[in-house]
């Protein structure tokens, strides 16, 4: 009885320790499919992090720092608004390009530090120094005038004296040449013309004949024609809706901008010429042809360039401000 007793604790110790295995083992294969799934499937924040960035967006810290960004760098102001050196050209006006051309250039300086006076006329003499600025025209070697209504001493004289000396004006008479007058359309035209040529300048445009399109060349004088023609053929000067060139209207500042901006610059051959004319000028060859030298021959400088209203542009005839085309 004893030993069937031994057995049979035997036989319970035995079923014991093969129930623990079975549970061991079933833990560790449980264990096993766990680990698996782990390896198949990414957490679920790089997942997150992963969708993310497939939609471009930048993770919560980036899209914080960028929101940090000063807006400055977003959009200067500055460059938001649009910029004028003068308060009455604004980037709208069909001259604003030109004028900016010729101020950047130190061409023509404004009315005022803040103005430039598009609609207003300019005189003869304005007119003078700027094409002489155009050239950077060397005028010491001027020290006498050879019209009596110019002073060469004058902000504008020496420069008279050098369009004089290249054919540019001839004057209004003889002894004249109307400095405080306003310039005309034809006259502006001319001397334009007379510049290129005396510059030795090629234009684009060398088959003129626009006079048939023109519609009141009639009223042009015999003198400015071949100019005007020149002019509107190469879209330096404009014609109006009815196509007229309307040469007797006074000249504004708007139109003396587009014409000398559009001016094209001499060859370098040509440029050198021009050097050596201006070296050779002297006093006595700025007054002598003078039966050639009258804009009279021609019939009309002088009817076409007065103006009761030449003298209201009284800042161009003052050395009050050197900052300002009035004191060229």
């Amino acid at each position: 009885m004893k030993k069937w007793t031994k057995v049979m604790a035997f036989v319970l110790a035995v079923a014991v320790m093969l129930s623990f295995g079975a549970v061991s083992l079933a833990a560790d294969d449980d264990a096993a499919a766990a680990a698996e799934v782990t390896a198949e499937a990414p957490a679920a924040s790089d997942t997150a992090a992963a969708d993310t960035t497939a939609d471009g967006a930048a993770p919560a810290e980036d899209t914080a720092s960028a929101d940090a960004a000063p807006a400055v760098d977003a959009a200067p102001a500055v460059d938001a608004a649009p910029v004028t050196a003068f308060e009455d050209v604004s980037e709208e006006h069909p001259a604003y390009i030109y004028v900016m051309d010729i101020k950047a250039r130190g061409i023509a300086k404004g009315m005022t530090e803040t103005t430039f006076g598009p609609e207003e006329n300019l005189t003869r003499a304005q007119f003078v120094t700027f094409l002489g600025r155009l050239a950077e025209a060397d005028v010491s070697a001027y020290t006498e005038s050879a019209f009596t209504d110019v002073a060469v001493d004058s902000w504008y004289g020496a420069y008279v004296e050098w369009a004089k000396d290249l054919g540019i004006t001839k004057g209004t008479t003889d002894t004249t040449f109307a400095p405080d007058d306003n310039i005309t359309r034809e006259q502006m035209a001319t001397m334009v013309y007379r510049y290129i040529e005396a510059s030795k300048i090629s234009l684009a445009v060398t088959d003129f004949a626009q006079s048939a399109i023109i519609s009141d060349m009639d009223n042009a004088n015999k003198y400015a024609t071949d100019a005007i023609d020149a002019l509107v053929a190469n879209s330096m000067m404009s014609l109006n809706d009815e196509q007229g060139f309307r040469p007797k209207d006074l000249a504004t500042r708007a139109e003396m901008a587009q014409v000398i901006a559009l001016i094209p610059e001499p060859t370098e051959a040509a440029a050198s010429d021009a050097e050596a004319t201006d070296a050779e000028a002297t006093d006595a060859a700025a007054s002598t042809d003078a039966a050639a030298s009258t804009d009279a021959a021609a019939s009309t400088d002088a009817a076409a360039s007065t103006d009761a209203a030449a003298s209201t542009d009284a800042a161009a005839s003052t050395d009050a401000a050197a900052s300002t085309d009035a004191a060229a």
